[in-house]
């Protein structure tokens, strides 16, 4: 979990909301220990401010800006974000998913240990009312996962993990038709939260080698706290 000011991140399994391991690196950076195919919900939560402390979050996935906001508080609780769609006032959250990424040119040689590295991110703004409105249906598109340049070896492109749209969805318990307005104001924070697999964390050093992998593999199953893809 990432903690700025009154406001947390985390990722999460989509199945079971447990968070996955997270590593502080050397740069100071989150970084969370995730596994192909295992699909994840972005969670945001405020923890500070009071119920009159409105904050605007908007989210960008390995770059891409979702076409979305949510509007939190206090009072809120916990809320799960993912690719979102709306239909007759009903509210459906997609997971993402972690999965190989496409290859964009012919193999070259090695790239940078960042290239192994996906993000999330999340910037948190003063929430500005402007009225009311109903609720128009919306569609997202489904999020394809980010290319990645095939100078990285065959080795490396086995580590990079990057975020597509999943099969686990969850809808609103109620219809909502007519809601109230907010708009982005001031910038109050920005989280981020990198990801990769453990073996791509070793690779881009953000933490040291085990004396085997399966040294590590049990140190994994131990430690994590989100069942193992299979």
């Amino acid at each position: 979990m990432v903690v700025v000011g009154n406001y947390s991140v985390r990722i999460v399994n989509a199945e079971t909301k447990e968070p996955f391991k997270e590593h502080k690196g050397p740069d100071g950076k989150i970084y969370a220990e995730v596994e192909p195919d295992v699909e994840y919900f972005i969670e945001v939560d405020v923890i500070g401010g009071g119920k009159n402390s409105m904050a605007c979050f908007e989210f960008h996935v390995d770059g891409e800006k979702l076409p979305y906001r949510t509007i939190s508080n206090e009072t809120h609780g916990k809320s799960y974000k993912g690719v979102w769609s709306c239909v007759n006032g009903v509210d459906k959250m997609q997971a993402f998913a972690f999965k190989r990424p496409v290859l964009t040119d012919s193999k070259g040689s090695s790239g940078p240990p960042g290239a192994l590295i996906g993000d999330v991110q999340v910037d948190v703004s003063e929430a500005i009312y402007a009225g009311t409105c109903t609720r128009p249906d919306y569609k997202s598109d489904s999020l394809q996962a980010a290319s990645v340049s095939s100078s990285l070896t065959n080795v490396q492109t086995k580590k990079v993990l990057r975020s597509g749209t999943g099969s686990v969805a969850e809808t609103s318990a109620r219809s909502i038709k007519v809601t109230s307005v907010y708009s982005p104001g001031v910038l109050l924070e920005s989280i981020t939260i990198h990801y990769c697999t453990a073996l791509g964390l070793i690779h881009a050093g953000v933490f040291g080698k085990w004396k085997t992998f399966g040294q590590r593999r049990g140190l994994s199953i131990l430690g994590s706290r989100h069942p193992t893809a299979t």
